[in-house]
């Protein structure tokens, strides 16, 4: 797995944050965070890797998007999100990807509150981790997942808290 210095974080979250496009009836941006595109693979990809490389996928996720977490002015873990908040996902890749192949799974399951799920005889597997949103199912959230040709290699994830009824 490619290793990502912190400042490249910084330089995509900053570029993603200029071409994003400006979205109306979604609400206050709560918050946004951008991740390497390769750990966000493809559902035919991702089930063909082995579990172990999931898992190191998934942990780099949960270290990588906590520490945006803690440097964002942004992020408040009790912002006001609405009733369905609004979760757009841009994929910045040359190349383009399935719409269908649920390449957004990952980071969004990380939105969701911090829990863990009791295995029996083994240890609980961990699921969650940021508590933005309170379900990632389509009755919970709009979720709006798109592909854009770019050279940045990342996915911009921004969630906002919900046009008012």
């Amino acid at each position: 797995m490619t290793y990502y210095p912190p400042l490249w974080f910084e330089e995509r979250l900053l570029e993603c944050r200029r071409i994003a496009p400006v979205l109306d009836n979604v609400g206050a941006l709560v918050w946004d965070c951008v991740v390497p595109a390769e750990w966000c693979p493809p559902g035919n990809k991702r089930d063909s890797l082995n579990w172990r490389d999931v898992h190191k996928m998934k942990e780099n996720l949960r270290s990588v998007m906590t520490r945006q977490a803690q440097v964002s002015l942004r992020f408040n873990a009790h912002a006001h999100v609405g009733m369905r908040p609004v979760v757009t996902c841009y994929r910045y890749t040359p190349h383009r990807v399935d719409p269908r192949s649920n390449w957004d799974k990952f980071p969004v399951d990380l939105l969701t509150p911090y829990r863990e799920v009791p295995i029996k005889g083994k240890r609980p597997r961990r699921s969650g981790l940021l508590g933005l949103i309170r379900d990632d199912s389509g009755d919970h959230i709009d979720l709006r997942a798109e592909w854009c040709k770019s050279k940045l290699g990342c996915v911009y994830v921004r969630v906002f808290s919900g046009a008012a009824s």
